[in-house]
This record gives structure tokens, sequence and C-alpha cells, in this order.
């Protein structure tokens, strides 16, 4: 995996192009790379691409194809799905811009980490906000996205909607334990 150039936490695989995805044999090994390849630090840009494709490789994986066995000889229509998923990462990828990467921009002192969480029948999510006041103009404010995550999860809403909050407190932990203390806020 070539990881040369970045853009907020997201690193393109130069390998993933129009002209390679044409002329690609698709395989659970090549869905599995492809998937690990998509990294999202904020969770802004592909996180419904990397549920869309944890949802292929499993579809993938359960057709009952090899590791190296072409998927398009055991299922046209999921290399097909496949094939489109594809398109759409390079689609994403190609539009990004760079965005500044700091939870608290300089100037500014940080007021409080918000966490919304949220799941479904497919799986969960939550992220973590970081709310900052300017430190020269009481009303300006800023919420950056520190971090997100999402999970494929088969149970029902209910549990899903559970396990959504069990993870942005275990996000929140995190950030907390990780945070320099001179910017945790007091109160």
């Amino acid at each position: 995996v070539h990881l040369q150039e970045k853009k907020r936490g997201l690193y393109q695989d130069e390998e993933l192009c129009r002209s390679t995805i044409e002329k690609c044999t698709v395989t659970a090994r090549v869905a599995l790379r492809v998937l690990g390849s998509l990294y999202d630090l904020s969770g802004r840009h592909i996180c419904p691409l990397i549920m869309k494709g944890r949802i292929l490789y499993s579809r993938i994986i359960k057709c009952g194809s090899g590791w190296d066995t072409d998927v398009s000889k055991v299922d046209n229509k999921l290399y097909a799905e496949f094939i489109q998923f594809l398109y759409e990462i390079v689609d994403v990828k190609q539009n990004l811009k760079p965005v500044p990467r700091a939870w608290v921009e300089k100037n500014h002192k940080l007021m409080t980490l918000i966490a919304p969480s949220d799941g479904s029948e497919v799986g969960y999510s939550a992220s973590v906000y970081a709310r900052s006041a300017n430190d020269n103009d009481d009303q300006s404010y800023r919420c950056n996205l520190g971090m997100a995550r999402c999970k494929i999860a088969n149970q029902s809403v209910q549990n899903n909607e559970l396990c959504s909050v069990v993870l942005g407190i275990k996000m929140l932990e995190h950030a907390l334990i990780h945070m320099p203390q001179d910017e945790i806020p007091e109160n």
C-alpha cells in the first residue's frame, strides 16, 4: 500500500484509480486490502463508504468464494456492486480538501467535549467533538471533530443504540486520558 498523500487522516492508495479498477480481479483478498486501506481520522468523509465496504466484504466471504477466487465467477451482481464501490471511493477521495487537524485551534480554549452517538439495524457509531472559545472574543466559538468510529453489528436496534452510547463513553474517556491536563476545563 502506498501511503504518500495525507488529507486529515485519509491515506491515498495510489494503486486505486479508475484505470486499475477496470482491470481489477475482485477476490476476498483484494476486498480486504481495499477495505483495510480506507482510513478516515475524522469520520466525516468516508465513514459511510467504510460501512458499505464492510457489508460488501461480509457478503463476499459468505458467498463461498475462496480467498483468491474471482468473485465475478461466483456472483456477478456482487462483483458489480464491489466495482461500483471502488468507483465511489475514487470519486470521494478526489474531492477531498485538506482541513486543519487541531481539536482546539490556537488562541482558543477548550470548553466542552461532546459525544453524539447513534445506532441502527446494521450498526452503530459515535464521535467526539471539542467545543472551544476564542481567547480574544467571548462570542466566538468553534466545534471541531476529534474522532469518530463506526461498527457493523447484527443486533437489534435497541442493542445497537446501547452499544453506541458505550462506544461514545469509551471514546470520551480515551480523549480525556490522552489530552494534555492544562487543556481540560475545570468545571
